[in-house]
């Protein structure tokens, strides 16, 4: 018994490592040195010649989801899901894009309406609700490259925001609590200037003058407000969020001849359960573990240390190998046969053993339960305005997008040859904005150290 134990001590110590580094050595990582974009206080990796478009994109939908844990650990970003609502009968819908003075119109009832979204916008909307998806982008790349079994990058985005202006922007919303109170920046040129368009450097002058008329600045107030914002967040105990419009209903109505809206997106923020794991999040970062880890460990490890890891991780692997080879079984009675056979083996342990709750933290730290958090979420949702003092240019694109792209889909919807006509012709207007690439990851600093940890834990 006592050899039994021992094995299992040393298995599931080595288990926990091995599940660990995949935290900094998953095909998504950035290991070597490229291109960087600043923002703020963050340095964000941009493409290379290896970055293909496949790796760099998400295509999932959400519409309609229950915000299971899986979904904080997958996307963790931004998903705008609705298709709008008019609160008003409508018996007659028309769009169209006139190139001669770069203004799409809504003809909704006999009355046309000017679409009050530059072509920069426009267009990366349009294509955004030409899909099918609602997931805008994440940064947890790593992890979507697993699930669906294909090599991605970092951060992802949905098609029709890469490498665009509003691409910038999403990732500038996602980025809210890793801005740290700098959320008032912008990505900066290669010349140290702000990296915005004609008409968004025109507003930011506009903005820029109203706060210096108070004593501050667009990034000082930018500062005010997310201190506030912090102190509502650090009494929620938050680990991840979704910005997202899910359970929000977009309505539209026409006043003023100007389309008005009521609904917004907002943060929904999760946060830990206690020391409890994810048993579907575990299972595929296991999943790709078992198939990997010869090749991702092998570098970082001596050949008669990784020789001990594969011969006592054999005996759970094999196991892991013929569970997973079941036609039978979903994706969620494999996760759950799994964590029962790890809850096996702490048993063995004693579960009220140093080593069992060391190895129940560590799994709960890699793949831990996220439950949402709907106290913070609801409390820093009726605080929509000061949000949107983080960066006004910013969150007001954003808002765009989330609402454009729900009335679009309805016109889509309803009327689908005006909408695919319209399609056309929004792209195939010119775009004279700058060239920018949006990142495909964040630059880490702290590799070797993460390393130094692992192999500590292994001796």
């Amino acid at each position: 018994m006592n050899a039994i134990i021992s094995s299992l001590k040393r298995g599931i110590r080595n288990v926990a490592v091995a599940v660990a580094s995949l935290v900094c050595i998953l095909p998504g990582s950035t290991l070597f040195a490229q291109q960087t974009m600043s923002l703020g206080n963050l340095q964000f990796v941009l493409p290379n010649a290896s970055s293909t478009m496949a790796s760099r994109s998400i295509r999932m939908r959400m519409a309609g989801a229950n915000l299971s844990s899986l979904y904080y650990h997958l996307v963790g970003g931004i998903a705008f899901t609705q298709q709008a609502i008019p609160d008003f009968s409508v018996n007659s819908l028309d769009l169209y894009y006139s190139a001669a003075n770069n203004t799409a119109y809504l003809t909704i009832n006999g009355s046309r309406i000017a679409i009050p979204i530059e072509l920069f916008e426009l267009q990366p909307i349009v294509n955004f609700a030409n899909s099918e998806d609602d997931v805008v982008m994440t940064m947890y790349g790593a992890q979507y490259g697993m699930i669906n079994n294909v090599e991605t990058q970092d951060i992802l985005y949905h098609p029709a925001f890469i490498d665009n202006m509003m691409g910038l922007r999403l990732l500038q919303v996602d980025a809210l609590t890793m801005l740290s109170g700098m959320n008032g920046y912008f990505p900066i040129f290669a010349d140290d200037t702000f990296c915005l368009t004609d008409s968004e450097r025109t507003r930011y002058s506009q903005l820029s003058r109203q706060y210096e008329t108070k004593g501050s600045s667009y990034s000082a107030n930018a500062q005010r407000v997310y201190s506030e914002i912090y102190d509502i967040l650090e009494d929620g105990s938050i680990s991840s969020y979704i910005y997202t419009d899910l359970n929000q209903p977009i309505h539209f109505s026409i006043v003023n001849n100007k389309v008005a809206f009521d609904g917004l997106p907002y943060y929904q923020f999760s946060t830990n359960a206690t020391n409890e794991v994810d048993p579907l999040a575990y299972y595929y970062w296991m999943k790709f573990f078992v198939s990997n880890y010869d090749k991702m460990l092998s570098p970082f490890f001596t050949e008669d240390m990784m020789q001990s890891m594969r011969e006592m991780m054999k005996p759970g692997i094999d196991f892991f190998s013929e569970m997973d080879s079941k036609p039978n079984m979903s994706d969620e009675e494999k996760a759950q046969a799994l964590m029962e056979q790890v809850n096996q083996g702490l048993d063995a342990l004693g579960k009220d053993s140093a080593l069992s709750q060391m190895s129940q933290a560590a799994m709960a730290q890699v793949c831990p339960m996220y439950i949402s958090a709907n106290g913070v979420t609801e409390n820093l949702k009726g605080k929509a305005a000061l949000v949107r003092e983080l960066n006004p240019i910013v969150y007001q694109e954003v808002d765009d997008i989330c609402q454009w792209s729900a009335l679009f889909r309805y016109v889509k919807a309803k009327e689908p040859i005006v909408w695919n006509r319209f399609v056309g012709q929004v792209n195939a207007a010119r775009l004279d904005t700058p060239a920018v690439q949006t990142p495909v990851g964040i630059q880490q600093d702290d590799m070797q150290s993460i390393l130094d940890l692992l192999q500590g834990l292994y001796q």
